[in-house]
């Protein structure tokens, strides 16, 4: 089976149990993140979500209760997963998913640092503000504020950006 033929085939089956049993496979998502990687597509979107969803999920398992990795699967970790989840999301560049990327670098005090505020502006720095600032809210004014002082540090000037995204595809390439 080739690496379009999978993704296809998790993508057109993404709701069967088969897929779901599948997809608790810490290796098996691990493929995935670097399949998606390798040939993104928005048709993918429904899928990366998916397994957005899975990590954040397993975070929240791990952060309540350490023992719960291993009992999840021998080969998941923690950091490595949620971020190669993460950095799909973010190429999807929807504004829609700022809020979970940002309840996903709330769940405990280390994704806050692994989950970092690239992520949050996928869709573009003043965009995600732009955006955020029509949601209005706690957690959008929170979100901004967050954004505004990455900006503030640099991490969005073109040599740090740059720099980040080389250091996200060589991790995904390196799965």
């Amino acid at each position: 089976m080739d690496n379009e033929s999978i993704l296809e085939i998790i993508s057109k089956n993404i709701n069967s149990t088969e897929v779901a049993d599948k997809l608790k496979i810490c290796d098996f998502r691990k493929l995935l993140y670097k399949k998606l990687h390798r040939d993104f597509s928005y048709k993918y979107a429904e899928l990366i979500r998916k397994l957005f969803a899975i990590e954040v999920k397993e975070r929240e398992a791990c952060s309540d209760d350490s023992n719960v990795a291993g009992e999840i699967d021998n080969t998941y970790d923690c950091p490595l997963s949620i971020i190669c989840s993460t950095y799909l999301l973010y190429r999807l560049g929807d504004l829609n998913d700022v809020k979970s990327i940002w309840n996903a670098k709330c769940i405990d005090y280390d994704s806050y640092f692994e989950i970092d505020g690239q992520f949050l502006v996928g869709a573009g720095v003043e965009e995600t503000i732009a955006f955020l600032r029509r949601k209005r809210g706690r957690i959008a004014k929170s979100i901004i504020k967050d954004i505004k002082r990455y900006k503030r540090q640099g991490a969005f000037e073109q040599s740090a950006y740059t720099n980040w995204k080389n250091r996200m595809n060589k991790m995904m390439d390196n799965l």
